[in-house]
């Protein structure tokens, strides 16, 4: 297998991981988890390749936010999903433990973003206040809610 194949295969599985995690954290919620038809991703590194979405719905079926994966060649990050509703987008990434870091002119490496404590997905509240927070059930009700109108 390739580095580019390897790197989607990566990829997918961190997205079925995550997809995994929505579905046991809102088990318990009025809330309705539906994989949807996949999606063509195209990146130049890597090629056409296809990941499913998500579709978090009310018990009728309205949907409250689709979850879309983006794709893995992404800057200082293995990975993005969007969190999208009619009324915004948030995004998440997926980072190694510790996260990018930049390397000062006094020679010192230092993170980007502080909190990567452990490689996984995470949602960087503010570029400027460099703030990254693992993801887990209360934060993505949170995003949720940040990008729809109902509150959770």
């Amino acid at each position: 297998m390739s580095t580019h194949d390897d790197k989607k295969e990566n990829y997918l599985q961190h997205v079925n991981d995550f997809y995994n995690n929505i579905k046991n954290w809102l088990q318990n919620e009025p809330l309705v988890v539906v994989e949807k038809t996949p999606i063509q991703i195209y990146e130049e590194d890597l090629g056409t390749y296809y990941a499913n979405t998500l579709s978090i719905q009310m018990a009728d079926r309205k949907i409250v936010v689709d979850v879309k994966p983006i794709g893995a060649c992404v800057v200082m990050a293995e990975g993005l999903i969007e969190l999208e509703s009619w009324l915004g987008k948030e995004y998440i990434v997926y980072m190694p433990t510790g996260g990018p870091t930049i390397t000062e002119p006094s020679g010192i490496e230092r993170p980007i973003y502080h909190g990567i404590d452990a490689e996984g997905w995470y949602w960087i509240e503010d570029s400027r206040r460099t703030k990254a927070y693992q993801m887990n059930k209360a934060l993505l009700l949170e995003l949720i809610t940040m990008v729809t109108d109902h509150a959770f």
